[in-house]
């Protein structure tokens, strides 16, 4: 007898089925050819996490699009007025 599969919600931007086909996956390949990431380990509290979270949930982003975000926005406005 098979185990019965566990359903799981698609992310916002995915297709129900969750199958990664090619056309869904042209983004992501093109992003991840782009630019090289790094890993970003902060800590912070627990509350503002929480926050983040929850604002990302309500935009239909995700946490690290959203902090990429505002680091790119701090950088822009830090060096408009430095320079």
């Amino acid at each position: 007898m098979s185990e019965p599969r566990l359903k799981v919600k698609p992310r916002p931007g995915q297709s129900a089925a969750g199958s990664g086909t090619p056309s869904d996956l042209a983004p992501l390949t093109a992003l991840a050819a782009a630019e090289p990431t790094a890993r970003l380990n902060v800590q912070i509290p627990a509350k503002l996490r929480q926050q983040l979270k929850i604002r990302a949930v309500q935009e239909g982003r995700t946490v690290q699009d959203l902090v990429k975000q505002l680091i790119e926005e701090y950088l822009a406005s830090t060096h408009e007025t430095l320079g």
